[in-house]
């Protein structure tokens, strides 16, 4: 990997002198549409060795993390039984530029200390990766290049000042990004609607393409219940839970029988359909049309990426304040149709 400072990303690179043409990378990446590919909805879903709806048992732990505190209680009852000797966990690095930092955790309280959602790309050594003996992933919607970030920065009016607190997402759910600085600035934005009208311009295309939206290589894989019946009852957050593997099973069986998290089934439909926008818009890019309303949104990113990409950030406030509106006639001619 490398960075690209025109990105303000890290994206893949091929060492051509040791690349043998197998042609691994390009038929393993997930973001690639190629001829004849299936990409039906179970495709986008992966293997399921078990799906639960959950939440942590304990509520500081839950009402701090995104969406339920899973994988946060997953990792403590780990550790603590034994089941692995510390976690590769990501926290933000104050500063004039807060950047995320990788650090391995090995006790309670650094994976607590580490819990909510960290919009940035992290690298790991190869003897961390080789260490590695348990996944537990997170759905995904696509990741912001840190352009992303430093426009939120700068749309805020903190860009510039030392930051002594990022946070994305927490607080309660759907939860809301909490900015501090030295001198004494706090501002709070609600997500998802920061996340719409920010960071969604400054995700890579790759990202809009990619069928991995629900972690298929995760021993367990975590993430929102945007469920009618969740969104309108839960203010402290309730996660999706998928077990893929056998290992991943018994890890959710056994935090449940131990207390540390609550679990009841789900359907697979349900879980599908949590995550339908995202699948959804996955495909629009890919080619192929559903909706009025996911064909719009899609024209709406296009537009925003582009000024995004050239910077001209006053622009894309004002083309902001534009697509909001729009979209809420769009959603509004939506009920009424159906």
């Amino acid at each position: 990997m490398t960075w690209s400072s025109r990105h303000a990303t890290w994206v893949p690179s091929i060492n051509m002198g040791r690349c043998r043409s197998c042609g691994l990378c390009y038929f393993t990446c997930p973001t690639i549409s190629r001829e004849n590919e299936d990409v039906s909805w179970l495709r986008f879903l992966g293997p399921v060795n078990g799906s639960w709806l959950g939440y942590s048992t304990n509520k500081l732990i839950r009402w701090k993390a995104a969406s339920g505190g899973v994988i946060t209680s997953l990792l403590i009852m780990a550790l603590k039984e034994k089941v692995i000797d510390g976690a590769v966990v990501v926290k933000m690095k104050t500063g004039v530029n807060p950047v995320p930092k990788a650090v391995i955790a090995t006790t309670p309280s650094e994976i607590i200390e580490a819990s909510t959602s960290k919009y940035c790309i992290v690298l790991l050594s190869a003897n961390v990766q080789r260490s590695i003996c348990l996944h537990l992933g997170l759905f995904c919607g696509g990741l912001p290049t840190y352009n992303g970030t430093l426009y939120l920065l700068t749309r805020l009016g903190v860009y510039g000042k030392a930051i002594t607190d990022l946070t994305y997402r927490g607080g309660g759910w759907p939860g809301r990004l909490l900015i501090k600085t030295s001198d004494g600035v706090v501002i709070k934005s609600r997500y998802p609607q920061y996340w719409d009208n920010s960071f969604l311009y400054f995700v890579p295309k790759c990202c809009l393409t990619c069928m991995d939206v629900f972690n298929r290589d995760a021993d367990v894989a975590v993430g929102d219940a945007w469920l009618p019946r969740i969104i309108e009852t839960d203010s402290l957050g309730t996660s999706l839970i998928i077990a893929r593997t056998e290992r991943g099973k018994e890890l959710v069986e056994l935090a449940r029988d131990k207390g540390y998290i609550h679990v009841e089934p789900i359907s697979i439909s349900e879980v599908m359909l949590s995550q339908l926008h995202k699948v959804l818009i996955a495909k629009e890019f890919r080619g192929e049309h559903h909706t009025a309303y996911t064909a719009v949104e899609v024209a709406r990113i296009r537009v925003g990426r582009a000024i995004a990409r050239m910077r001209v950030w006053p622009l894309l406030n004002i083309y902001n304040q534009f697509t909001t509106q729009l979209l809420k006639l769009a959603r509004y001619m939506r009920k009424l149709i159906s």
